[in-house]
């Protein structure tokens, strides 16, 4: 698994989950996208996402393409790859998932129709049938979120989709606080992906 985490957050965000799926024989990978945690310096300079104007944000897909290469470097190829992202990093996952078929799955919490310029509108359409899809947002306190979950899953082409809506449950990988069961049920959704 390749998990992106929210902002603000970093990869320690994850440590639930990857928990969970250690607990279930799979490994995961999560990284620190750029201007969080510990990447915070490029070519000399600091780096910081709150000083970020969007085309800085959009470096995140670069960020997530970099962690499959290293992935591909060591034996995992995107069909052995499944994306986790929790808000921007959601929009961050699926639209690598659209751009990559042979990713299996891809699993979005809270993500937004656009985030930073990082859309999941198009995205969503882009899917192949075979990408299974699995989307939580929580409504009222996260409309938009949910709004936009509700409407990646009516778009996306996906054979295998599952929404989890929730409500006053927070944002992102706060979800897992407000509704701790959710841990585990992601973890088997991944699992069943897998093993298919």
């Amino acid at each position: 698994m390749l998990l992106l985490h929210m902002m603000p957050a970093d990869r320690q965000s994850w440590s639930k989950l990857q928990e969970a799926l250690r607990e279930r024989g799979m490994a995961s990978l999560a990284i620190d996208l750029r201007g969080h945690g510990e990447s915070v310096v490029q070519d000399g300079r600091r780096l910081d996402y709150r000083d970020f104007e969007d085309e800085q944000h959009q470096g995140y897909l670069e960020d997530a393409r970099a962690a499959l290469f290293w992935l591909r470097t060591r034996g995992f190829d995107a069909a052995h790859v499944t994306l986790v992202g929790a808000s921007i990093g959601a929009n961050v996952a699926l639209a690598i998932a659209a751009e990559h078929p042979a990713i299996p799955a891809v699993a979005l919490l809270s993500p937004g129709e656009n985030f930073r310029g990082i859309t999941t509108y198009d995205a969503a359409e882009a899917l192949r049938p075979q990408q299974a899809l699995f989307a939580a947002a929580s409504e009222g306190d996260d409309q938009e979120s949910f709004d936009a979950m509700r409407e990646i899953i009516r778009r996306a082409p996906s054979s295998g989709k599952t929404a989890k809506p929730f409500a006053s449950a927070g944002h992102g990988t706060n979800l897992f606080t407000a509704v701790p069961r959710l841990v585990g049920e992601l973890a088997d959704w991944i699992s069943q992906q897998i093993i298919k």
